[in-house]
């Protein structure tokens, strides 16, 4: 990822925007500050930690864009205005590099899947191959992928940004299923998954994900698996074998293939393909989770003073309160974790006098994000009133 490095930084006087970037408020701990940066159109964080004898500068994780061009145009802004002795730089801004418009936040997506008449979601597309092609073939339907890679995500983009009919977003897909309305979905892809054999715990079939597909898709559509391993292919019959109505089939061709598939037809492995077609519409009231915070709740320097790294598990979700920082005024900002155990949501809050609310990225509305949110809020309200006992 795009870095820098300087022996020295100048004194940092914020707001200050030059040249498209705009630096707007900073977040400070004992180790690491936070720089609120806007680039083109991506809004995220510069982190600055001390290392040895110099200043690490770096988009910070949870909030760095998948558009590289939108974090070296940071980087070359503050390295021209607030660095001094460059031990070392490891970007080179470009624009060539920024991401097409087919990179849409998830509540983006939710958007166009309101006007679409047939949709396809493939789930961790990898370099693109199968998704492109049903997005060429298929040009009245609208194409989704769903892919945690960043790098395949910038490499996609580039290679669809023609598709009119193509949208990808770097999202967790059992999450992501979990907000769509039901009914929707025409057919839903899954080719060549990392088959986790020693950890089955990390797949993305799950028995919630099972009852996730059957609620989405329409009457009639499919959820297709492809897969070189045998023992994943056996797990997704047994996940979805209570369903009943699909189909399997071994070395089935298609008019396209992954370059995993490729590998594995050289080595004459077998791939093994599962189709679940769901026979059933789902009768199920869509809910809406909102989580927003009550106004006026809380209190920002006694949160401060009572913060600490801890732990709180649910029955079926967990609250993970990381690190704690203080903007110069009276606000400061929470990065913590929280919703499912095995596909957590990364986030920040920011919290003032006046108001709370998700920072920068806004976690997906799904139940358990819902659950876990409430009992935040919670804990918030009990440190904010922990002098008054």
């Amino acid at each position: 990822m795009p870095n820098l490095k300087a022996k020295n930084l100048k004194l940092i006087k914020l707001p200050f925007s030059k040249d498209g970037v705009s630096f707007l408020d900073i977040a400070k701990n004992d180790e690491i500050s936070l720089i609120h940066t806007k680039s083109f159109n991506d809004e995220f964080f510069i982190a600055i930690k001390k290392k040895e004898d110099a200043y690490v500068i770096k988009a910070e994780k949870i909030t760095r864009p998948s558009n590289l061009a939108s974090i070296q145009k940071a980087l070359e802004v503050f390295k021209q205005n607030f660095c001094e002795n460059i031990v070392s730089e490891a970007f080179c801004y470009s624009d060539k590099k920024q991401v097409s418009n087919k990179f849409l936040k998830e509540s983006e997506i939710l958007e166009k899947i309101k006007s679409a008449k047939e949709i396809f979601i493939e789930i961790g597309f990898g370099s693109g191959r199968h998704l492109l092609f049903q997005a060429k073939n298929n040009p009245k339907i609208l194409v989704i992928g769903l892919e945690i890679y960043k790098p395949s995500i910038i490499q996609v983009s580039k290679l669809g940004k023609k598709l009119d009919n193509l949208f990808i977003s770097n999202c967790d897909a059992r999450v992501f299923l979990s907000i769509l309305p039901s009914n929707i979905i025409d057919k839903i892809f899954l080719h060549f998954p990392v088959p986790w054999d020693k950890a089955p715990h990390r797949r993305v079939i799950t028995p919630e994900f099972v009852k996730e597909v059957k609620r989405v898709l329409k009457s009639g559509a499919k959820f297709e698996l492809r897969t070189d391993s045998k023992m994943y292919f056996e797990f997704a019959k047994e996940k979805f074998s209570p369903l009943k109505n699909y189909e399997e089939f071994i070395n089935k061709d298609l008019k396209i293939s992954s370059k995993y598939e490729d590998r594995w037809k050289r080595m004459q492995k077998n791939i093994y393909d599962f189709i679940f077609i769901n026979d059933s519409k789902v009768d199920k009231i869509d809910e809406k989770y909102s989580l927003k915070f009550l106004m006026h709740l809380f209190n920002p320097s006694i949160i401060y003073e009572n913060f600490k790294n801890s732990t709180f598990k649910l029955d079926d979700c967990f609250i993970h309160f990381e690190r704690i920082y203080k903007f110069s005024s009276d606000e400061i900002l929470i990065r913590l974790s929280f919703g499912a155990f095995n596909y957590p949501q990364h986030c920040y809050i920011k919290i003032s006098k006046w108001d709370a609310k998700y920072f920068i990225f806004l976690p997906l509305p799904s139940k358990l994000n819902y659950k876990a949110h409430n009992k935040i809020q919670e804990i918030l309200y009990k440190w904010s009133h922990l002098q008054d006992r």
